[in-house]
């Protein structure tokens, strides 16, 4: 099976977990949820064959206060 991981954490624990350093990314779930960059284009490779994952760094962590006066915010994406 082919399986997308999310990293939803701004600190990157996930990210990190699989031994990839967030301080190389061009693009992470940040700019999908705030610049509204295509999901597509944020998904990386992993080390083990068949997972993928969407990064995050620190600069996820404004976005919940951003998306806490949004109007059908869990529907942001």
């Amino acid at each position: 099976m082919k399986v997308l991981l999310i990293d939803l954490d701004p600190q990157g624990h996930l990210t990190q977990c699989l031994g990839i350093s967030p301080d190389h990314f061009e693009a992470t779930l940040y700019n999908v949820l705030i610049e509204r960059m295509d999901i597509k284009d944020v998904i990386i490779d992993t080390p083990m064959s068949n997972l993928k994952l969407i990064p995050a760094t620190l600069d996820l962590s404004p976005v919940e206060l951003a998306l806490t006066s949004m109007n059908a915010r869990e529907l942001k994406a």
